[in-house]
């Protein structure tokens, strides 16, 4: 069972520009508990999609 502890405190996206067609988001999250975790969230040329969904959660 979660608390409001374990919500998120801090989100932080990342766009790395590889090449004209590769961009990769990595994302960091940080707990108010203090958890932190970081991922790679690359869904091939829908970046602007990924961070619509990023922005609902950070809400």
């Amino acid at each position: 069972m979660s608390n409001s502890h374990d919500r998120p405190d801090e989100i932080r996206i990342d766009l790395c520009r590889i090449s004209e067609k590769t961009c990769w988001l990595f994302i960091s999250i940080r707990t108010r508990s203090g958890l932190q975790g970081v991922g790679e969230a690359t869904l091939s040329r829908r970046e602007k999609e990924v961070l619509a969904l990023f922005g609902e959660v950070a809400k």
